[in-house]
């Protein structure tokens, strides 16, 4: 994890900003080295964290006739494909590290670099010919990307905390975004709580030139069913996975990974054994009813790891509270952050690289909402007036059988999905 702050002056002056401070609000994200790039009107900063060539790579990033200038936070998994074939091209590197491999790229696709960068990243590059600011975000959003537009600057960071240390922006609430975080518990992309900053949206680039700003979508996930048998898709799986756990376990120092209860964390650690030793971490609470370190700990005997676990008191889980919600930038309601904040507290005192299981339950359809189309598929296919009646009559009867399962059936698929997030419904909104 490492962070940036760019900011282009819109009167072609020098930033008047104070880059050692607004640095200085995302150092954790960077504890190894600390940057700055003083290019005109823009002005970079950057905080590191070192995980590929621990000597070389440092940022900001400048080509060879400095006409570009370059600060990316995040992970290129297939660089050194890249490398060679830009080095056969005739692109000479200065460092083994994956970000001059962003910088390159885009000297030879230009915009459509994006297009060939497996990873997770956010970047900002400063074209000096072209005068503008080019930036991306990759196809998940696994990296955050910021900006706020002034009427003196435009500025983009890693963090929008990085955004309060600038002196012509007064953070106010975004009453407009509240509403949708009542009912998602967060705010959905690409606006923030914060009143005038927004987020780049996942699979998306950006140009910043002629003081506007233009978004481009460079990817688009597509849903392309196959007839084969299930074995070829249990095999594929499996190649696929092996694959890019050998890719995200290119790094200079220490890795090892998060370890639960569950099926996909396990299957990581179980992958990753195949590469040999590995050290897992998990934590969780006294209460059994709420915890999963037996079962992490039953995994992590089997498979053999270097195993630590840890118990969080509930002293200092409302003690460490508002450190949580002060990174978070945006509120976040899901509990589990605060397991992970705990686990990686731990894991960072012995590796600075780690595996989770995260986003596998979206991927393969985990949780059981994702099912629940199936469940109802017999009563979804009765005349929608017929499920309506059956709903309306059931909810005056209490203590019916199946009466939640008519409810549900009976309410659109996507009032289904957002419904089982909100805490708050539409008539508790509008009379607060």
């Amino acid at each position: 994890m490492c962070g940036f702050f760019g900011v282009w002056d819109k009167a072609g002056r020098k930033p008047d900003v104070n880059m050692h401070e607004i640095t200085g609000s995302f150092s954790h994200r960077g504890p190894d080295d600390s940057s700055l790039a003083e290019l005109g009107h823009v002005s970079f900063g950057f905080r590191r964290l070192k995980i590929i060539d621990l000597t070389g790579g440092r940022q900001p990033m400048f080509n060879e006739d400095k006409s570009l200038c370059l600060v990316f936070n995040g992970e290129i998994y297939n660089y050194k494909m890249l490398r060679d074939e830009l080095m056969q091209k005739g692109h000479q590197f200065s460092s083994e590290s994956d970000s001059e491999v962003v910088i390159h790229l885009y000297e030879e696709e230009g915009e459509e670099c994006v297009k060939r960068l497996r990873g997770m990243f956010a970047f900002l590059i400063y074209d000096k010919n072209a005068n503008h600011l080019f930036g991306a975000r990759d196809r998940f959003g696994i990296k955050p990307l910021y900006y706020l537009e002034t009427s003196g600057m435009f500025a983009a960071a890693s963090e929008a905390k990085a955004f309060l240390k600038l002196s012509d922006y007064s953070a106010q609430v975004n009453e407009a975004a509240l509403p949708h975080y009542l009912t998602f518990q967060y705010v959905p992309e690409p606006a923030t709580m914060f009143a005038g900053v927004y987020k780049i949206p996942p699979a998306h680039s950006f140009v910043w030139q002629n003081q506007r700003l233009t978004l481009k979508r460079y990817w688009q996930a597509e849903f392309m069913p196959q007839n084969r048998p299930f074995e070829e898709f249990v095999d594929g799986t499996g190649k696929v996975l092996r694959e890019a756990i050998k890719l995200h376990t290119q790094a200079d120092v220490p890795w090892g990974a998060f370890l639960s209860g569950g099926i996909d964390s396990t299957i990581i650690v179980s992958l990753l054994r195949e590469l040999g030793q590995v050290s897992t971490f998990s934590v969780g609470y006294k209460d059994e009813n709420y915890s999963e370190l037996k079962e992490a700990a039953e995994t992590a005997r089997y498979l053999e790891t270097d195993h630590e676990e840890y118990i969080i008191g509930p002293e200092e889980f409302w003690e460490h509270l508002p450190k949580l919600i002060w990174h978070f930038d945006d509120p976040v309601a899901d509990p589990a952050a605060i397991s992970l904040y705990f686990v990686a507290r731990i894991a960072g005192k012995k590796i600075t690289v780690t595996l989770s299981g995260e986003g596998a339950d979206e991927v393969f359809g985990g949780y059981g909402i994702y099912r629940e189309p199936g469940s109802l598929r017999a009563l979804s296919r009765l005349p929608r007036p017929v499920l309506n009646a059956a709903a309306s009559a059931t909810a005056m009867l209490p203590g019916i059988p199946g009466k939640n399962y008519i409810r549900r059936a009976s309410t659109p698929i996507e009032q289904r999905y957002f419904g089982n997030a909100y805490i708050f419904n539409e008539e508790e909104k509008k009379s607060c």
